[in-house]
């Protein structure tokens, strides 16, 4: 097979880029163009066919493939992105620098999963316009049935979360569950791909606490569930214009319902303020009734749209790097 998507992460396994991963070889297998999975340590390049192959690879390790194979950079979020707004040194020499190296390469087209992930290749890695396609995000069809949410239970509403890492809230979030707790149960989304559906079927809110995100998949899937989404203006989030705003205790702090997508979403920069983010949790859940995210998520994130996106890039980029499929 000549695409090839060269990577150190295991197919079906828990994490981000692992599910990102199956569910587009899924989708682009679904649709007649095949996509092999070859683990980085085992891949050759004196084995491969530098004329014909076309190698998918995310962000930095774009920078480890030799001359002259054609690559697909996966943007899946930007580490330059995150330090600018972290004020993360290390990793902006670490991480960063690799990100802007891979940036430069020859022979390479680049794939963001939303607008904000684009601008920040653009911004942040010295990529051209030219050589981006954005191919949206992941998708409803992977639930297998309809969704009820259980809204007027009297039991405990169950909150879905990743905050893991720092910037994904896991400095904000402990002091967020303190002041939900009793209100709310929380669970930190921990599950291979195959499992994502029963597990957000057994939820009713998603929170995003990030700083910087390339989608993330998880907020179009979570919307595709139906549940009450409430998270930062970054990624996806950032494309929904506000219409209805939501107060907290704190005067002109305030988080924005947009009704026609379903969701809520906050400015990053309040999240050095967790009591407001329980505010804005409470108040989205009080709202409930009015926010269904799932009619806008069927529209725009569908599996079958994406895998036809991710397709045309496929055949966009082998086109502009001359790569004979």
């Amino acid at each position: 097979m000549p695409v090839k998507l060269i990577t150190p992460d295991a197919f079906d396994a828990p994490g981000g880029v692992s599910q990102y991963y199956t569910r587009m070889v899924r989708a682009c297998g679904a649709l007649g163009c095949p996509i092999e999975w070859v683990n980085m340590g085992q891949w050759r390049p004196d084995a491969g066919q530098p004329d014909r192959d076309l190698l998918i690879l995310t962000n930095q390790d774009v920078r480890l493939i030799p001359q002259p194979y054609a690559c697909i950079g996966v943007a899946h979020g930007s580490a330059m992105e995150r330090a600018v707004r972290n004020g993360d040194t290390g990793m902006w020499l670490d991480m960063g620098k690799q990100q802007a190296e891979a940036g430069l390469r020859n022979r390479t087209f680049w794939v963001s999963t939303c607008p904000i992930s684009a601008l920040d290749v653009k911004n942040h890695m010295g990529v051209t316009i030219d050589r981006i396609i954005v191919v949206g995000c992941d998708t409803a069809t992977i639930f297998p049935g309809e969704r009820q949410i259980r809204r007027e239970d009297t039991r405990t509403p169950v909150i879905v979360h990743n905050c893991t890492e720092q910037n994904k809230g896991s400095d904000v979030f402990p002091a967020v569950e303190a002041e939900l707790r009793g209100q709310f149960e929380f669970r930190r989304l921990a599950c291979v791909p195959d499992k994502l559906g029963d597990f957000l079927r057994e939820a009713d809110m998603f929170l995003q606490l990030s700083r910087e995100e390339g989608g993330p998949n998880v907020i179009c899937e979570a919307m595709s569930a139906g549940l009450v989404v409430v998270g930062s203006n970054v990624g996806v989030l950032a494309l929904l214009t506000p219409d209805v705003a939501i107060q907290s205790r704190e005067a002109g702090c305030v988080a924005w319902v947009n009704r026609d997508a379903g969701v809520v979403s906050f400015d990053w920069k309040l999240l050095a303020k967790p009591l407001l983010l329980a505010d804005f949790v409470r108040g989205a859940w009080a709202n409930r009734a009015l926010l269904d995210p799932r009619p806008y998520a069927l529209q725009h994130f569908d599996m079958a749209l994406y895998g036809q996106h991710w397709c045309d890039a496929i055949q966009a980029a082998a086109g502009k790097l001359g790569v004979n499929l």
